[in-house]
Protein backbone atom coordinates (compact mmCIF):
# COMPACT_ATOMS: atom_id res chain seq x y z
CA UNK A 1 0.00 0.00 0.00
CA UNK A 2 3.13 2.69 0.44
CA UNK A 3 4.61 1.71 -2.43
CA UNK A 4 1.02 2.46 -4.25
CA UNK A 5 0.62 5.65 -2.23
CA UNK A 6 4.21 6.45 -3.68
CA UNK A 7 3.63 5.60 -7.31
CA UNK A 8 0.51 7.81 -7.01
CA UNK A 9 2.07 10.91 -5.33
CA UNK A 10 4.76 11.18 -7.77
CA UNK A 11 2.77 10.49 -10.61
CA UNK A 12 0.70 13.37 -9.63
CA UNK A 13 3.29 15.43 -8.51
CA UNK A 14 5.21 15.41 -12.18
CA UNK A 15 2.35 17.24 -13.89
CA UNK A 16 0.98 19.40 -10.89
CA UNK A 17 4.73 21.00 -10.75
CA UNK A 18 5.97 21.01 -14.08
CA UNK A 19 5.72 24.57 -14.19
CA UNK A 20 8.38 25.00 -11.49
CA UNK A 21 11.60 23.25 -13.09
CA UNK A 22 14.21 24.90 -12.41
CA UNK A 23 16.33 25.17 -15.68
CA UNK A 24 15.42 27.18 -18.71
CA UNK A 25 13.54 24.25 -20.84
CA UNK A 26 15.20 22.45 -23.80
CA UNK A 27 13.42 21.45 -27.02
CA UNK A 28 11.58 18.46 -26.73
CA UNK A 29 11.24 17.65 -30.31
CA UNK A 30 12.14 13.80 -30.26
CA UNK A 31 10.07 13.01 -26.89
CA UNK A 32 6.95 15.05 -28.43
CA UNK A 33 6.84 13.39 -31.96
CA UNK A 34 6.98 10.12 -30.30
CA UNK A 35 4.29 10.35 -28.20
CA UNK A 36 2.46 6.88 -28.62
CA UNK A 37 -0.58 6.94 -30.21
CA UNK A 38 -2.41 3.97 -28.58
CA UNK A 39 -2.94 6.93 -25.88
CA UNK A 40 -5.34 8.89 -28.01
CA UNK A 41 -9.27 7.99 -27.35
CA UNK A 42 -10.18 10.20 -30.14
CA UNK A 43 -8.87 11.82 -33.65
CA UNK A 44 -7.55 15.48 -33.18
CA UNK A 45 -7.37 17.15 -36.35
CA UNK A 46 -3.78 16.50 -38.00
CA UNK A 47 -3.03 20.19 -38.67
CA UNK A 48 -3.90 20.63 -35.37
CA UNK A 49 -1.80 18.28 -33.75
CA UNK A 50 0.88 19.72 -35.30
CA UNK A 51 0.93 23.06 -34.14
CA UNK A 52 0.22 21.47 -30.67
CA UNK A 53 3.16 19.36 -31.20
CA UNK A 54 5.55 22.96 -31.97
CA UNK A 55 4.00 24.64 -28.91
CA UNK A 56 5.50 21.65 -26.40
CA UNK A 57 8.43 21.71 -28.29
CA UNK A 58 9.05 25.21 -28.42
CA UNK A 59 8.19 25.59 -24.34
CA UNK A 60 9.95 22.01 -23.64
CA UNK A 61 7.26 20.99 -22.14
CA UNK A 62 8.33 17.57 -22.12
CA UNK A 63 11.90 17.83 -20.87
CA UNK A 64 9.77 19.98 -17.97
CA UNK A 65 8.40 17.25 -17.14
CA UNK A 66 11.21 15.04 -17.38
CA UNK A 67 12.75 17.32 -14.96
CA UNK A 68 10.41 17.68 -12.14
CA UNK A 69 9.53 13.66 -12.35
CA UNK A 70 13.45 13.19 -11.21
CA UNK A 71 13.38 15.82 -8.89
CA UNK A 72 10.73 14.21 -7.21
CA UNK A 73 11.78 10.40 -7.26
CA UNK A 74 15.21 12.08 -5.76
CA UNK A 75 12.64 13.51 -2.96
CA UNK A 76 10.31 10.43 -2.65
CA UNK A 77 13.31 8.16 -2.16
CA UNK A 78 14.56 10.64 0.40
CA UNK A 79 11.56 10.69 2.64
CA UNK A 80 11.24 7.21 2.03
CA UNK A 81 14.70 4.95 2.51
CA UNK A 82 13.06 1.76 3.61
CA UNK A 83 11.80 1.54 0.02
CA UNK A 84 14.49 -1.11 -2.44
CA UNK A 85 15.99 1.42 -4.59
CA UNK A 86 15.50 -1.72 -7.61
CA UNK A 87 11.67 -0.18 -6.59
CA UNK A 88 12.68 2.96 -7.62
CA UNK A 89 14.25 2.12 -10.79
CA UNK A 90 11.28 0.29 -12.08
CA UNK A 91 9.18 3.02 -11.35
CA UNK A 92 11.04 5.51 -12.69
CA UNK A 93 10.72 3.03 -16.06
CA UNK A 94 6.98 3.23 -15.37
CA UNK A 95 6.83 7.04 -15.45
CA UNK A 96 7.80 7.51 -19.41
CA UNK A 97 6.91 10.77 -19.86
CA UNK A 98 5.87 9.67 -23.80
CA UNK A 99 3.47 7.73 -22.38
CA UNK A 100 1.46 10.26 -21.40
CA UNK A 101 1.94 13.08 -24.43
CA UNK A 102 -0.84 11.48 -26.50
CA UNK A 103 -3.26 12.55 -23.64
CA UNK A 104 -2.18 15.90 -23.19
CA UNK A 105 -1.92 16.56 -26.97
CA UNK A 106 -6.07 15.70 -26.47
CA UNK A 107 -6.13 18.37 -23.58
CA UNK A 108 -4.59 20.94 -25.86
CA UNK A 109 -7.17 19.95 -28.11
CA UNK A 110 -10.20 20.33 -26.28
CA UNK A 111 -9.53 23.37 -24.41
CA UNK A 112 -7.78 25.68 -27.50
CA UNK A 113 -9.38 26.13 -31.20
CA UNK A 114 -6.46 25.92 -33.38
CA UNK A 115 -6.62 29.79 -34.03
CA UNK A 116 -6.00 30.13 -30.19
CA UNK A 117 -2.81 27.58 -30.50
CA UNK A 118 -1.58 29.54 -33.92
CA UNK A 119 -1.54 32.60 -31.20
CA UNK A 120 -0.09 31.12 -28.28
CA UNK A 121 2.74 29.25 -30.96
CA UNK A 122 3.33 33.14 -32.39
CA UNK A 123 3.51 34.62 -29.25
CA UNK A 124 6.18 31.87 -27.84
CA UNK A 125 8.23 32.48 -31.40
CA UNK A 126 8.24 36.32 -30.76
CA UNK A 127 10.73 38.19 -29.05
CA UNK A 128 8.19 38.75 -25.68
CA UNK A 129 7.48 35.31 -25.86
CA UNK A 130 11.26 33.72 -26.22
CA UNK A 131 11.95 35.94 -22.74
CA UNK A 132 8.73 34.74 -21.54
CA UNK A 133 10.37 30.82 -21.72
CA UNK A 134 13.93 32.38 -20.55
CA UNK A 135 12.32 33.53 -17.55
CA UNK A 136 9.51 31.43 -16.52
CA UNK A 137 11.42 28.79 -15.19
CA UNK A 138 13.23 31.08 -12.42
CA UNK A 139 10.26 32.68 -11.78
CA UNK A 140 8.03 29.75 -11.01
CA UNK A 141 11.28 28.65 -8.94
CA UNK A 142 11.50 31.80 -6.56
CA UNK A 143 7.14 31.80 -6.32
CA UNK A 144 7.52 28.29 -5.42
CA UNK A 145 9.99 29.11 -2.90
CA UNK A 146 7.66 31.54 -1.34
CA UNK A 147 5.02 29.37 -1.30
CA UNK A 148 6.50 26.44 0.13
CA UNK A 149 7.62 29.11 2.83
CA UNK A 150 4.02 30.58 3.15
CA UNK A 151 2.59 27.07 3.40
CA UNK A 152 5.18 25.80 6.19
CA UNK A 153 4.29 29.23 8.59
CA UNK A 154 0.76 28.33 7.48
CA UNK A 155 0.89 24.98 8.51
CA UNK A 156 3.27 25.65 12.03
CA UNK A 157 -0.32 28.35 12.66
CA UNK A 158 -2.48 25.35 12.25
CA UNK A 159 -0.23 23.24 14.69
CA UNK A 160 -0.03 25.74 17.19
CA UNK A 161 -3.77 26.52 17.39
CA UNK A 162 -4.55 22.44 17.95
CA UNK A 163 -2.11 22.44 20.18
CA UNK A 164 -3.99 25.21 22.10
CA UNK A 165 -6.95 23.43 21.62
CA UNK A 166 -6.24 20.27 22.71
CA UNK A 167 -4.71 21.76 25.95
CA UNK A 168 -8.03 23.67 27.01
CA UNK A 169 -10.08 20.25 25.94
CA UNK A 170 -8.08 18.47 28.82
CA UNK A 171 -9.19 18.76 32.06
CA UNK A 172 -7.44 17.89 34.79
CA UNK A 173 -8.30 15.28 36.84
CA UNK A 174 -8.89 15.36 40.75
CA UNK A 175 -6.78 13.73 42.44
Amino acid sequence: MKLLQIAALTTLLVFHGAASAQEPPAPAAAAVQDAPAQQATHTVDPKKAQVIHQILELTGAANIGKQMMDALMAAEKQAHPDVDPTVWDRLAVKLDINDVLGSIIEIYDRHFSTEDLQATLAFYQSPAGQRVLKELPPVMKESMAVGQEWGRRKAMELMKELEQEQQNRVVPTKA
